[in-house]
């Protein structure tokens, strides 16, 4: 209801230019004298169409998420401080021993994913600060390892299935926002022309009225 009245408005808004126009001069519009063309009736008709801007909404958010399923290959970086305190106490025939085991460490991981679901993870992580005799003399460590989902997602098909469901969503609000833009056209057309219909009557009222003014000067 809000979108036809909007419309019948500026359709009013078309025939108020020549109506203002002939009343302010007197005379019967010209060519010179301001007035819409369908292009650009239909512009600000589209423009300001709530049903079009509501379907051009869609087909944006639509697109958004078709893009982030499309991306198959993700890849994420990160980096973990640690610091670890606790005592031990070793018991051995001399007697017992606590020591103060303390470190800090940082962890790197590197996570590739790929469009078979499989993750390929990178580890690094470096020792900073050590008072841990369980390390021994380890400074540094690497480790590389790759998982492969087996169930739903087995070979990444739970990823396809996504990745299908948000093109055929894209594909459909594609078609909608097309059928309604072609009826939104329609319709200002139809209330574009029902204005230039008023606009020549108004014009042709305008000749009569001036003519018969002329004569009764005579």
């Amino acid at each position: 209801m809000a979108k036809g009245i909007r419309g019948v408005l500026l359709a009013g808004v078309l025939l108020a230019t020549t109506i203002q126009a002939t009343e302010e001069n007197g005379t019967a519009p010209t060519e010179t004298q301001p007035h819409w063309s369908a292009h650009e009736f239909l512009s600000r008709y589209l423009a300001t169409n709530e049903d079009l801007i509501q379907a051009q909404s869609r087909l944006e958010v639509s697109h958004q998420t078709w893009l982030a399923a499309d991306d198959l290959y993700s890849s994420s970086f990160s980096l973990t401080p640690t610091s670890h305190w606790k005592d031990q106490t070793f018991t051995s025939g001399a007697g017992q021993s606590t020591y103060d085991d303390r470190s800090s460490d940082l962890v790197g991981r590197f996570v590739q994913t790929f469009p078979s679901g499989s993750e390929l993870e990178f580890k690094a992580q470096g020792y900073m600060e050590r008072a841990n005799p369980t390390l021994g003399g380890i400074d540094r460590q690497y480790s590389l390892t790759l998982n492969q989902p087996l169930w739903q997602n087995s070979f990444g098909r739970q990823i396809r299935l996504e990745r299908d469901r948000a093109l055929h969503s894209y594909e459909s609000e594609q078609g909608s926002y097309s059928s309604s833009r072609l009826i939104t056209c329609e319709t200002g057309l139809k209330l574009y022309f029902a204005a230039f219909s008023a606009q020549e009557a108004e014009r042709d009222y305008a000749l009569i009225l001036n003519s018969a003014e002329k004569a009764l000067e005579i």
